[in-house]
């Protein structure tokens, strides 16, 4: 990072460039580093496509459409895929539509590299099974995002965000990787809990008649992702999205089944408390 401005004034990166060399030239530098920390896991870069679909499709004899990942981190011990990551734009040229697009995406691909886990060990406990996460991580401009999927209740998958961070775009803002350093140790204290909690799937007998993951997964609609409208985008400066609008999107979040816990966004004129069905 550092090295970027060595021969630059002002010591300042463009945020004006395209996406792909947005992630070429900031954001694959930090990723190596943390591969290089974490040996146990192999990066796909750049429009790689999820075979856990594939897999998914199988399994439920669905027709899920092919679907590709700006990062695809795949654990090489067994060749799970367990985490996605999408950039939705460097900072000038990120959109509401291309952000709301790459989040249901994330959900989709993580739901279904938890089925691929599942699918070879559909005799676990259900209380083991709900402790295995998939992860995705989203970049909105400057900003990574992490957050986890688990199976929460019988057909019913939870979303919450974990960590993020900031990316710096000039020297004078090099501390923030005090944060990024923090960011991928949460995600590699996660990793390591969950290849421990992976082994002990791989290894359970079912015991008498406990309730068993086969009988809670269930794949969500993948048309939802697609048939629900992106927020609307703003229509002038000084205009601010509706609750009305966050409340429809949690309403069918509702409907799908996935207990989606990330609000990443929030009006400025509106009290939380103000809004019963949002508090609730």
């Amino acid at each position: 990072f550092a090295a970027n401005f060595k021969y630059r004034l002002p010591r300042v990166l463009d945020r004006n460039m395209s996406e792909r060399t947005f992630i070429v030239e900031c954001i694959s530098p930090i990723f190596r580093a943390f591969r290089n920390a974490f040996p146990d896991i192999k990066y796909d870069w750049i429009e790689k496509h999820v075979t856990s679909i594939n897999e998914t499709n199988n399994m439920f004899l669905d027709n899920i459409g092919p679907r590709k990942t700006d990062l695809l981190v795949i654990h090489l011990a067994d060749g799970i895929e367990i985490m996605n990551t999408e950039v939705s734009g460097p900072p000038l040229k990120a959109t509401q539509t291309h952000t709301v697009g790459d989040i249901k995406k994330l959900l989709m691909m993580s739901v279904c590299n938890l089925c691929r886990i599942f699918g070879n060990n559909l005799d676990c406990s259900v209380d083991d099974a709900k402790g295995i996460k998939t992860y995705s991580i989203q970049i909105i401009g400057d900003r990574l995002t992490l957050f986890s999927i688990s199976l929460i209740s019988q057909k019913k998958f939870l979303a919450v965000e974990m960590a993020s961070c900031l990316i710096p775009f000039s020297f004078d803002t090099i501390t923030y990787y005090t944060k990024i350093f923090n960011f991928f140790m949460t995600i590699r204290t996660e990793f390591i809990d969950q290849e421990k909690l992976r082994k002990k799937i791989y290894s359970s007998i079912p015991v008498g008649n406990s309730k068993r993951v086969r009988d809670w997964l269930a794949l969500p609609d993948d048309q939802y992702f697609y048939n629900l409208k992106p927020v609307p985008e703003d229509i002038d400066e000084g205009s601010k999205l509706s609750w009305n609008n966050k409340l429809e999107l949690l309403r069918y979040s509702d409907d799908l089944g996935l207990a989606y816990g990330v609000v990443s966004y929030a009006a400025t004129d509106v009290l939380i408390n103000d809004v019963v069905e949002l508090r609730q």
